[in-house]
């Protein structure tokens, strides 16, 4: 399975500084006529006689690279030790003062064990995608390692490509009448070992649930989950994740980045080149070799806000319907809940800007303003009730956002505790009988306040100006 691919369009090139390498004699090259292999301090040049000058610049630079590399490495690799608020590594390494300030912001002593494997179910694929994430600097790195150049004259090459010549990675486009270069790297198509061990680890949670990775028309990644929210024990049932999307999650999830080797660096001699030292064409080469380097930089200390989103957002759903409330129209109270402490959590560990980045309220308001008028939050069927058609429809995800702005506006008047009060209260009651009159009873004890206000107004109130609250 073909992973990169980079068509270059010769007329650019590549470059050198300067110190002692150690030389090999050349030798010519076993299949190709007229040309010369040289290897210089361990690294391979094929070149063409007249093409001499070129041979100890490009290797000196090369070889300065590699060491400015493998330092490089080893300042992204203590990097990595450190670890980052919200990634999944700090989601598991903290998991019990998680699971437990989870269970305090909705009223619960303790974590109960069915939140704990909600958790571990979703952290898992979390896990899954920041192991491919932080692959790709080590993938990065391999490519990016100067081992092999090849040395060409445009013209040269050219005439051996029409000719009908066979060159690896390269190829005559007669319709553009340019020289292509592409660099290919096979991954393998079966699961990896790590990879089998993760899937085997998400079944063995034994939840009955859905995991969904869509990805839009513009390129933005969406993840949810579902649960049977009313399951008490494990179930002989392993997660199926649904195959109706344009990104194949078993593909994406359980195949590891690919296996890249280092790569042949072409250097192509050229008139839009003909002026420049061969200092600055070995320069120009080590500039090819450092994109590669840069590809893994970004993801040194991973974290993405939907993933730390799902693995908050669930945990803190299951908790409220297995202990404190499974009535018909509790769907608002516990998504709002849930995008709540989703929120709070990350600002909490993570601050400001990243819990904007787990759940954005304003930005949701604003998302879903033109639907305002259809919002009915009383009447919003829990999930086990909704039609599968409705579930992922604009209506619904804007009945999230509304439901988490009642819970904003009931924390904005009472302080971020009365949530954990409120459930409390709502506890001294035996489940199987609270409904949402019982939580507007307690709501009324806490704060004397009326719930159905509440819920008006935040299905009601206008919407702030952007950029306000």
């Amino acid at each position: 399975m073909k992973i990169l691919s980079l068509a270059w369009r010769f007329g650019m090139l590549v470059a050198g500084l300067g110190s002692a390498v150690a030389r090999a004699a050349p030798e010519p090259h076993p299949t190709r006529a007229h040309r010369l292999v040289e290897m210089i301090d361990g690294i391979r040049i094929e070149y063409s006689p007249g093409q001499e000058k070129f041979l100890q610049p490009v290797a000196e630079r090369m070889v300065a690279w590699n060491r400015e590399l493998e330092e490089r490495q080893a300042k992204l690799a203590a990097e990595a030790q450190t670890v980052v608020p919200l990634s999944a590594r700090d989601l598991r390494e903290n998991r019990a003062a998680v699971l437990q300030q989870i269970a305090a912001t909705i009223g619960l002593s303790a974590p109960t064990e069915l939140q704990g494997r909600c958790y571990d179910t979703m952290l898992d694929y979390y896990e899954i995608f920041e192991a491919l994430a932080t692959s790709l600097p080590a993938a990065s790195a391999r490519m990016a390692v100067a081992s092999e150049i090849t040395i060409w004259d445009k013209n040269e090459l050219k005439e051996r490509l029409t000719k009908g010549e066979s060159i690896p990675g390269y190829k005559w486009n007669a319709q553009t009448g340019q020289i292509e270069f592409e660099f290919a790297f096979q991954s393998t198509p079966e699961p990896t070992p790590e990879g089998k061990a993760l899937a085997e680890k998400i079944k063995a949670q034994q939840l009955d649930h859905s995991f969904n990775y869509t990805v839009d028309a513009n390129g933005v990644a969406n993840i949810s989950a579902t649960f049977n929210l009313d399951l008490r024990e494990p179930v002989e049932k392993a997660a199926v994740p649904s195959t109706n999307r344009r990104t194949d999650i078993k593909a994406r999830l359980l195949v590891a980045f690919a296996q890249c080797d280092a790569v042949c660096m072409p250097v192509v001699l050229s008139e839009k080149n003909a002026g420049k030292t061969p200092a600055e064409i070995a320069e120009e080469t080590v500039e090819r070799f450092r994109i590669f380097a840069q590809m893994g930089d970004r993801v040194v200390g991973y974290r993405d806000g939907k993933l730390a989103y799902l693995v908050l957002h669930e945990t803190t759903e299951v908790g409220i319907v297995e202990r404190h409330i499974g009535s018909s129209d509790r769907r608002w109270l516990c998504d709002g809940t849930a995008n709540f402490v989703a929120w709070k959590i990350a600002r909490d560990r993570a601050g400001e800007e990243f819990a904007r980045q787990v759940y954005n309220l304003d930005g949701q308001l604003a998302q879903y303003a033109a639907l305002q008028k259809q919002i009915d939050l009383r009447k919003w069927p829990a999930v086990e009730r909704q039609p599968e058609k409705d579930r992922d429809t604009p209506l619904t995800k804007a009945h999230y956002a509304f439901a988490t702005r009642a819970i904003r506006l009931m924390t904005q008047a009472n302080g971020e505790d009365v949530v954990a009060k409120l459930f409390r209260e709502v506890g001294r009651t035996p489940r199987s009988k609270v409904t949402m009159k019982t939580v507007a009873n307690a709501y009324r004890k806490l704060t004397g306040g009326k719930l159905d206000e509440l819920i008006s107004a935040a299905e009601k109130k206008p919407l702030p100006a952007p950029g306000t609250k």
